[in-house]
């Protein structure tokens, strides 16, 4: 399968998981995991701005790294 092909194919597999998800947390979380394997990372982040201290903060994290306690 070509590279595009598998893309297509993730991008397909995350509407799919986000139409049968109804918690915001699970949604993002089956996503990043289906990105993460079509694109053959190791590990992955979904990160959140707190718009009052105007920081990035981890909301999902999948892999080896540990990065709940850091902010940017």
């Amino acid at each position: 399968m070509t590279k595009n092909k598998q893309i297509l194919s993730a991008m397909m597999s995350v509407i799919e998981s986000l139409l049968e998800t109804d918690r915001l947390e699970d949604a993002l979380s089956d996503s990043l995991n289906i990105i993460i394997k079509a694109l053959e990372f190791e590990e992955g982040v979904i990160w959140v701005l707190d718009k009052v201290s105007d920081r990035l903060y981890p909301l999902i994290c999948i892999g080896p790294a540990d990065v709940s306690n850091i902010s940017i």
